[in-house]
């Protein structure tokens, strides 16, 4: 949510570091109890669309470190990204976006997902 310079760069690059396994060895055993703090604070974030694309990189390094643990708070992620989907220049990374997290979160996670994004045609 900081949006003034060097504050702005340095809050996305600490959690894009926390998230990464290969920089964090332990990143899945700290981040699973902040995971609601985490969400929250993406959904703001997503919510703003300051940087809307960099906010979905972080969502997808999240999926990819959670997985199925994210499904949970999918509905709360996907209200702010629904806002935007029809936006040509967001478009395709909101797709990559919600087939990584089809993908990592299963069947459930398709339910949330078509249930808040009506217009998403799933993988499977």
């Amino acid at each position: 949510m900081e949006t003034e310079h060097p504050y702005k760069f340095t809050s996305r690059q600490i959690i894009k570091n926390l998230l990464d396994v290969n920089i964090v060895r332990s990143a899945y055993e700290k981040t699973k109890p902040l995971l609601p703090k985490i969400v929250l604070s993406l959904r703001n974030s997503l919510a703003s669309t300051n940087d809307f694309n960099d906010d979905l990189l972080i969502l997808q390094q999240l999926s990819e470190l959670v997985k199925e643990e994210l499904n949970i708070y999918l509905h709360l992620i996907l209200q702010p990204i629904n806002k935007v989907t029809m936006q040509k220049k967001h478009k395709i990374k909101i797709n990559e976006t919600l087939r990584l997290l089809e993908h990592n979160g299963g069947e459930e996670a398709l339910k949330v997902i078509k249930k808040k994004i009506p217009t998403y045609i799933g993988m499977f």
